[in-house]
Protein backbone atom coordinates (compact mmCIF):
# COMPACT_ATOMS: atom_id res chain seq x y z
CA UNK A 1 0.00 0.00 0.00
CA UNK A 2 1.25 3.48 -0.47
CA UNK A 3 0.45 6.22 1.79
CA UNK A 4 2.07 9.52 1.41
CA UNK A 5 4.72 8.51 -1.17
CA UNK A 6 5.68 6.01 1.15
CA UNK A 7 5.43 2.19 0.62
CA UNK A 8 4.42 0.40 3.80
CA UNK A 9 3.22 -2.98 4.96
CA UNK A 10 -0.32 -3.13 6.96
CA UNK A 11 0.18 -4.03 10.73
CA UNK A 12 -2.41 -5.77 12.72
CA UNK A 13 -3.22 -4.22 16.07
CA UNK A 14 -1.45 -7.03 17.54
CA UNK A 15 1.65 -6.15 15.73
CA UNK A 16 1.07 -2.73 16.52
CA UNK A 17 1.14 -3.88 20.67
CA UNK A 18 4.00 -5.61 19.70
CA UNK A 19 5.85 -2.93 19.20
CA UNK A 20 4.27 -0.59 21.73
CA UNK A 21 5.31 -2.90 24.34
CA UNK A 22 8.66 -2.26 24.11
CA UNK A 23 8.29 1.51 24.52
CA UNK A 24 6.18 0.91 28.03
CA UNK A 25 10.05 1.03 29.67
CA UNK A 26 9.84 4.24 28.79
CA UNK A 27 11.07 6.08 25.65
CA UNK A 28 14.42 5.70 24.01
CA UNK A 29 16.37 9.03 23.41
CA UNK A 30 19.91 10.13 21.88
CA UNK A 31 19.86 12.86 23.98
CA UNK A 32 20.58 12.00 28.29
CA UNK A 33 17.37 11.72 30.36
CA UNK A 34 16.69 14.04 32.58
CA UNK A 35 15.82 13.70 36.47
CA UNK A 36 13.80 16.85 37.22
CA UNK A 37 11.22 15.26 37.59
CA UNK A 38 12.32 12.20 39.93
CA UNK A 39 10.60 11.94 43.29
CA UNK A 40 8.06 14.80 42.18
CA UNK A 41 4.18 14.49 42.41
CA UNK A 42 1.84 16.43 39.56
CA UNK A 43 -1.40 17.20 39.16
CA UNK A 44 -1.69 18.77 35.56
CA UNK A 45 -5.54 20.38 34.80
CA UNK A 46 -6.52 20.68 31.09
CA UNK A 47 -9.08 23.63 29.77
CA UNK A 48 -11.78 21.19 27.88
CA UNK A 49 -10.08 17.95 28.42
CA UNK A 50 -8.84 15.23 31.27
CA UNK A 51 -7.13 15.80 34.46
CA UNK A 52 -3.72 13.82 34.51
CA UNK A 53 -2.57 13.31 38.00
CA UNK A 54 1.56 12.12 38.28
CA UNK A 55 3.85 10.62 40.55
CA UNK A 56 7.30 10.14 39.29
CA UNK A 57 9.11 7.21 41.26
CA UNK A 58 12.63 7.74 39.53
CA UNK A 59 14.30 8.55 36.33
CA UNK A 60 12.30 6.33 34.55
CA UNK A 61 8.72 5.08 36.08
CA UNK A 62 5.91 6.65 36.49
CA UNK A 63 2.37 6.42 38.01
CA UNK A 64 -0.33 7.62 36.29
CA UNK A 65 -4.09 8.73 36.90
CA UNK A 66 -5.68 9.76 34.07
CA UNK A 67 -9.79 11.71 35.04
CA UNK A 68 -9.37 10.02 38.65
CA UNK A 69 -9.31 6.51 37.05
CA UNK A 70 -7.43 3.46 38.07
CA UNK A 71 -3.46 4.75 38.79
CA UNK A 72 -1.32 2.90 36.13
CA UNK A 73 2.61 2.04 36.55
CA UNK A 74 4.45 2.59 33.20
CA UNK A 75 8.16 4.00 32.01
CA UNK A 76 8.42 7.84 30.84
CA UNK A 77 11.57 9.63 29.75
CA UNK A 78 11.93 12.98 30.36
CA UNK A 79 14.39 16.38 28.41
CA UNK A 80 14.92 19.48 30.02
CA UNK A 81 15.74 22.80 28.10
CA UNK A 82 16.25 25.62 30.75
CA UNK A 83 13.06 25.66 32.49
CA UNK A 84 10.92 23.91 30.01
CA UNK A 85 10.36 20.25 30.35
CA UNK A 86 8.98 17.66 28.18
CA UNK A 87 8.02 14.18 28.89
CA UNK A 88 6.63 11.36 27.19
CA UNK A 89 4.87 8.03 28.36
CA UNK A 90 2.43 5.02 26.73
CA UNK A 91 -0.23 3.67 28.56
CA UNK A 92 0.15 0.31 28.97
CA UNK A 93 -2.57 -2.28 27.13
CA UNK A 94 -3.18 0.60 25.01
CA UNK A 95 -2.15 2.15 22.13
CA UNK A 96 -3.04 5.32 23.63
CA UNK A 97 0.27 7.50 25.06
CA UNK A 98 1.04 11.41 26.07
CA UNK A 99 3.47 14.02 25.46
CA UNK A 100 3.73 16.86 27.46
CA UNK A 101 5.31 20.23 27.88
CA UNK A 102 5.49 22.14 31.31
CA UNK A 103 6.84 25.84 31.33
CA UNK A 104 8.22 25.37 35.12
CA UNK A 105 8.17 29.37 35.64
CA UNK A 106 5.05 30.21 34.36
CA UNK A 107 3.28 26.53 35.57
CA UNK A 108 1.74 26.37 32.49
CA UNK A 109 1.35 22.80 30.41
CA UNK A 110 0.66 21.56 27.11
CA UNK A 111 -0.70 18.50 26.70
CA UNK A 112 -0.66 16.20 23.35
CA UNK A 113 -2.54 12.85 23.49
CA UNK A 114 -2.00 10.38 20.94
CA UNK A 115 -3.25 7.47 19.94
CA UNK A 116 -2.99 4.15 16.77
CA UNK A 117 -6.14 4.22 14.97
CA UNK A 118 -7.05 3.89 11.43
CA UNK A 119 -9.41 2.77 8.58
CA UNK A 120 -7.95 -0.27 6.86
CA UNK A 121 -5.91 -1.10 9.80
CA UNK A 122 -4.48 1.23 13.18
CA UNK A 123 -1.18 2.42 11.52
CA UNK A 124 -2.28 5.93 11.53
CA UNK A 125 -1.29 7.92 14.61
CA UNK A 126 -4.24 10.65 15.66
CA UNK A 127 -2.98 13.63 18.21
CA UNK A 128 -5.22 15.86 20.39
CA UNK A 129 -3.99 19.13 22.15
CA UNK A 130 -5.02 20.59 25.33
CA UNK A 131 -3.67 23.23 26.83
CA UNK A 132 -3.75 23.97 30.78
CA UNK A 133 -1.88 24.20 33.76
CA UNK A 134 0.29 22.25 37.10
CA UNK A 135 -1.69 22.79 39.69
CA UNK A 136 0.00 24.02 42.74
CA UNK A 137 -2.76 25.07 45.01
CA UNK A 138 -2.21 28.32 44.42
CA UNK A 139 -4.82 30.96 42.07
CA UNK A 140 -5.22 29.79 38.24
CA UNK A 141 -3.30 30.72 35.91
CA UNK A 142 -5.14 33.37 33.59
CA UNK A 143 -2.49 32.72 30.56
CA UNK A 144 -2.37 29.51 28.54
CA UNK A 145 -0.15 28.16 25.62
CA UNK A 146 -1.26 28.61 22.33
CA UNK A 147 -1.19 27.60 18.95
CA UNK A 148 1.30 29.90 16.79
CA UNK A 149 2.24 29.95 13.33
CA UNK A 150 6.02 29.87 14.22
CA UNK A 151 6.13 25.87 13.12
CA UNK A 152 3.69 26.18 10.49
CA UNK A 153 4.76 24.36 7.47
CA UNK A 154 7.43 22.36 9.97
CA UNK A 155 7.47 18.34 10.75
CA UNK A 156 8.75 16.57 13.48
CA UNK A 157 9.35 12.90 12.67
CA UNK A 158 10.34 10.32 15.53
CA UNK A 159 10.65 6.95 14.30
CA UNK A 160 10.84 3.29 16.13
CA UNK A 161 11.13 0.32 13.99
CA UNK A 162 8.14 -0.03 11.57
CA UNK A 163 5.91 1.92 14.24
CA UNK A 164 6.40 5.80 13.31
CA UNK A 165 5.17 8.85 14.93
CA UNK A 166 4.76 11.76 12.94
CA UNK A 167 3.60 15.36 13.80
CA UNK A 168 2.87 17.89 11.60
CA UNK A 169 1.44 21.18 12.14
CA UNK A 170 0.30 23.44 8.70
Amino acid sequence: MLMHRFQYTKLTREQIDEELGALFGGPECVSERSDVLAGKSMKIITDNGPVLAYSFRDISRLSFSEDGKKTVECGYGALTLKHVVFFSHMIPGTQKGYNIVIDQKSGLATVIEVWFCGYEDNREVQREIYFGYVDTGKSVPHERHHITNRISGKGFHWVRQEVAFIYCWT
